[in-house]
């Protein structure tokens, strides 16, 4: 694992394939949010470190966590993955992806 890119592997060791991405969500996406230090919530426990990406949802000083959790960006955030319009590109470079269910 190399921790999104954050960490820089060694050369004799090579990434393994991933699932295919594309119609397969992360079931990260599918089953928590991460609440940040700073108030942010992520749809995302695994790679954002710094609380900036596109999955943020926002704020716990704003919006209730069952807000974001039904609320339309997180909804639209599967809905593009599912039929292939979009994965977000933290998505796209994390080594840690686990495929969702099949729906």
């Amino acid at each position: 694992m190399d921790w999104g890119g954050a960490v820089s592997l060694p050369s004799y060791l090579k990434p393994r394939p991933l699932w295919p991405r594309r119609h397969r969500p992360c079931g990260r996406l599918l089953r928590n949010l991460m609440v940040y230090s700073n108030g942010h919530v992520g749809a995302c426990d695994c790679v954002d470190f710094d609380a900036s990406s596109e999955l943020i949802l926002g704020n716990v000083a704003q919006m209730s966590l069952a807000e974001m959790w039904n609320g339309e960006q997180i909804r639209k955030i599967r809905s593009d993955w599912k039929t292939g319009r979009r994965i977000p590109a933290i998505c796209s470079k994390c080594h840690t992806y686990r495929p969702g269910p099949v729906s």
